[in-house]
């Protein structure tokens, strides 16, 4: 069975935007703005991504709590 399709336009436009925003370690970096738009709003960047183990304890302990309930 072949699924019909259409091409492609202009992803770059809508998939590939990025911006800028502050994270505390690395200064400012350049972010890839999520392709979703609600209600025709595009979304933004609005606080930069955490560090390499940033929750990892606040995780285990949680995890900790869950497992003996």
């Amino acid at each position: 069975m072949i699924l019909p399709h259409g091409v492609a336009i202009h992803l770059s436009n809508h998939c590939l935007q990025e911006d800028r925003v502050w994270h505390p370690r690395a200064g400012k970096i350049k972010l890839v703005v999520p392709a979703v738009t609600y209600n025709g709003k595009k979304m933004s960047v609005n606080r930069p991504p955490p560090w390499l183990s940033q929750h990892t304890d606040e995780v285990r302990r949680r995890s900790m709590i869950c497992s003996y309930r």
